[in-house]
């Protein structure tokens, strides 16, 4: 599957594996016959006919020597492929740990709020437990943790 990025860059798998194709042919460096396969709906390229599905077999005619420069082509278009998978696979790399990072700090969160939940509830307790001039310390010390939580905890 071709992502973005690749159809971006003009980068074609059907394209890459032509070109494979074509180097195979090209190191054969004799007549060869190649086997096309279509197995439903897929095609596939072998030297060895079909066992299933419509088959066709394609003449490649004998050749000298590879042209460098086509040599040349298929070296940098390969050593670009390998640079956009090594880069992909960093990408990945680096999306995971975000994504591992973001749900420590989830959780951290959540649990600061579990206990922010619980020190609101004690001191309501307390409150209510609480007589005489004892209960407006109590009372102040309720209001500040309930605000303290609202800020920390909103949802």
């Amino acid at each position: 599957m071709n992502s973005g990025r690749d159809i971006m860059l003009g980068i074609n798998t059907n394209t890459v594996s032509l070109l494979a194709l074509g180097a195979w042919c090209a190191a054969a460096g004799a007549q060869t016959t190649i086997h096309k396969c279509v197995i439903e709906g897929k095609v596939s390229y072998g030297d060895t006919p079909c066992t299933a599905g419509a088959a066709s077999q394609l003449l490649v005619p004998a050749t000298g020597a590879p042209d460098p420069h086509y040599t040349k082509l298929m070296a940098r278009q390969k050593a670009y492929v390998g640079r956009l998978d090594a880069e992909r696979r960093a990408e990945e790399i680096q999306a995971e740990r975000r994504g591992a990072h973001e749900r420590r700090q989830a959780a951290a969160h959540r649990q600061k709020c579990a206990k922010l939940g619980l020190r609101k509830k004690w001191n309501h307790e307390d409150l209510a437990r609480a007589e005489g001039k004892h209960a407006a310390s109590l009372r102040v010390k309720a209001r500040r943790q309930a605000e303290e939580m609202a800020l920390e905890c909103p949802d």
